[in-house]
């Protein structure tokens, strides 16, 4: 009876701690719907069959203790009990698989739409820099207007237009600026930087440099880096020098639905940022300039 009553408290605290526990994902981490609801539905199934299985075994333990009346049975074979559990525990591991592989095949497919947006872009850049070739220019591109130029541009929905190539932080975003004060902008229903995630943002801004650098006109480019995500060390700056980008211009808090440029690093602290910018100015250097 005893070893009855721990099952009964196992499965009561299990429960309970898995319904209380603080051990969540965050709204910041949690970008992909589906997955979500992948990892929702895998602990409804495991968390039923736990409880199914230790209320059993509870049961068990109760119903045939022992007593000196009784005798058990020895029954080594149950064809018909095998096949029921075999049954059952395929429909457990298909309704576990199943939703996996529907979310992953979501995911390494490719919307039908965007090699042709992808293709475009690129005709476009191409044209623009035909375009500026012809009147002279030495630089054309330098994507980042100002407040004065870019916010106060809206679309044809009327809603505003972003000022870069990047996911808003909200869809509504105050801008508080020391020469316009603080401003709201509406963005309408559009994807939001915490539900594209910081690796498919930095994909697309990888790209977009990439197009334009090719041209040989880029002047300028402005990306934000992700102060609630990214974590500032040595190793993403190292990433960050190897790919297409060349410099930060600010951190953008993605959680937040105030816009603050009043410091330039933002989420990093002075004193880590200059004795890191120290060390790589004091760095020996080791390469054959020869080469």
């Amino acid at each position: 009876m005893f070893v009855a009553i721990i099952f009964i408290l196992i499965i009561i605290a299990s429960v309970w701690f898995h319904i209380w526990s603080p051990w969540w994902w965050t709204p910041v981490a949690s970008n992909w719907g589906n997955i979500d609801t992948t990892i929702e539905l895998t602990f409804w199934i495991t968390g039923t069959v736990f409880v199914a299985v230790c209320s059993f075994m509870a049961y068990c333990v109760w119903r045939y203790r022992y007593r000196p009346d009784r005798k058990a049975e020895y029954k080594p074979e149950d064809k018909k009990l095998e096949i029921r559990l075999t049954a059952l525990t395929a429909l457990g591991v298909i309704a576990l698989l199943a939703p996996g592989l529907v979310v992953w095949n979501k995911y390494v497919t490719v919307p039908e739409n965007a090699l042709k947006i992808a293709f475009a872009i690129k005709r476009g850049i191409l044209a623009a820099a035909d375009i500026a070739r012809e009147h002279g220019m030495e630089r054309a591109f330098a994507i980042a207007p100002t407040a004065s130029c870019s916010y106060r541009s809206q679309d044809l929905d009327g809603y505003t237009c972003t000022p870069e190539i990047a996911p808003p932080i909200s869809r509504t975003v105050d801008r508080d600026s020391g020469t316009f004060g603080v401003q709201t902008y509406d963005y309408g229903d559009v994807e939001i930087a915490s539900e594209v995630g910081w690796d498919a943002y930095k994909q697309v801004a990888d790209g977009m440099m990439t197009l334009l650098d090719r041209t040989g006109l880029l002047h300028g480019y402005s990306f934000n880096s992700w102060s609630d995500i990214v974590t500032y060390d040595n190793a993403f700056v190292e990433e960050w020098l190897r790919s297409p980008q060349t410099s930060l211009y600010y951190s953008l808090q993605v959680m937040g639905d105030t816009q603050d440029k009043s410091s330039a690093y933002a989420a990093l602290d002075e004193q880590d940022v200059e004795s890191y910018l120290e060390d790589i100015l004091n760095e020996e250097i080791t390469c054959d300039c020869q080469e």
